[in-house]
């Protein structure tokens, strides 16, 4: 299931991220989907590594705890961004569309 599961991810980030998707929706999409995959990744890793009790299996276990956590973090922090982005849009819609083209300008290269 996990492996379905990565594939989905990963054709997902690869249709999130092309060239003619440029919105910060379609982003932090592709964001999302990269984080839900290295917590996948990280979850079957510590699976993998708690039956273990060598020095490398503890450097793993340590390792995929941290990748967890992180890739949990993110994930919440990109829901969130996700929700606040699409209530603007909703809420003030010309708003939204002149303050999008600005913040890309000055932060990115994600020019639309």
């Amino acid at each position: 299931m996990a492996f379905s599961s990565r594939q989905a991810n990963a054709a997902a980030a690869s249709v999130l991220f092309s060239p003619e998707l440029k919105s910060a929706f379609y982003k932090l999409l592709g964001f999302l989907s990269v984080f839900d995959a290295v917590f996948l990744l990280s979850i079957v890793g510590h699976l993998c590594t708690s039956g273990g009790s060598s020095a490398s299996l503890a450097g793993a276990f340590v390792f995929f705890h941290f990748a967890q956590s992180a890739s949990l973090v993110a994930s919440i922090y990109m829901t969130v961004g996700l929700a606040l982005e699409r209530y603007l849009a909703i809420s003030r819609p010309l708003e939204h569309v002149v303050v999008m083209q600005v913040r890309f300008y000055m932060y990115g290269n994600w020019k639309q």
